[in-house]
């Protein structure tokens, strides 16, 4: 083989290789480029108003400054059509434009279930008309367009335990992940996590609160959500209160990764 011919068989090597590398350094360990989004719905129109979810997110704003999160972007008081145009198009957008790689969604408000499906209750809903309610069905539809550019996705729902068909029950008993570990931060995680925190009954379930109060008190790099659902767990349960449900998103290419709140260097 000629010099020339030697060369170039160098460079491709070597490029294949520093490609490999890169992509599997991207893929293996880091969360990304890390958005949330919060959603509050608090003022109705035909359901009385609720002052838990205004609290509840500056919580949460709060507690997640001390983690490396890139954008959080808030919304308040959506109605059905801004809801269903945020997820179906505008969500969609935000996720290729900025390739993000990590995605939370909150979601604090009224909820609902009914006939075994469980509904977001948008700000100008009418009593007893579901068809003005947000199913879980319209969520996944619109998720299911664009959740495969993402790594890693969490949905935390304090309207309404999700319904069977929505996710399953995470294993027993409950991997907890470090933070150096490759497979959960490699692998896909499309995961959910519900409570119904909004009731009149629960209007003090310390859902949030205790979510927040987890974060801020964490003195490691980093805290799987499966961590906080055993924590949360333990809380709960101990006062009587639902349990949540937490597991992986049913319908989705959830590959048993997790989802890292990761701690912002020299915190």
């Amino acid at each position: 083989m000629g010099s020339t011919a030697k060369f170039f068989t160098f460079i491709l090597i070597f490029t294949v290789v520093v490609l490999s590398h890169n992509s599997q350094a991207e893929d293996d360990d880091t969360m990304g480029i890390t958005w949330v989004i919060l959603i509050n719905n608090s003022e109705y129109t035909s359901f009385e108003k609720i002052d838990g979810p205004v609290k509840d997110m500056e919580l949460i704003k709060s507690a997640l400054t001390k983690y490396q999160i890139d954008t959080i972007v808030e919304k308040q008081n959506m109605s059905k059509k801004e809801m269903v145009k945020f997820f179906t198009v505008e969500l969609k957008s935000l996720v290729a434009d900025n390739k993000i790689k990590s995605l939370l969604i909150w979601f604090a408000g009224r909820g609902a279930i009914l006939r075994q499906i469980s509904y977001w209750i948008p700000t100008d809903a009418v009593q007893n008309n579901v068809s003005s309610y947000f199913s879980s069905r319209e969520l996944k539809m619109a998720l299911h367009v664009y959740v495969e550019k993402l790594q890693h996705t969490l949905i935390i729902n304090e309207a309404c335990a999700m319904d069977s068909k929505f996710n399953e029950p995470a294993p027993e008993p409950m991997v907890i992940r470090r933070c150096t570990d490759g497979y959960g931060l490699g692998k896909r995680s499309v995961q959910s996590l519900s409570f119904s925190g909004y009731d009149k009954s629960l209007e003090n379930s310390r859902f949030t609160a205790k979510i927040a109060e987890i974060l801020s008190s964490n003195s490691a790099e980093c805290i799987p959500i499966e961590k906080v659902v055993v924590e949360l767990t333990e809380e709960v349960f101990y006062q009587n209160r639902q349990i949540p449900k937490f597991g992986p998103i049913l319908d989705f290419n959830d590959q048993k990764g997790t989802f890292f709140f990761m701690k912002k260097i020299n915190e």
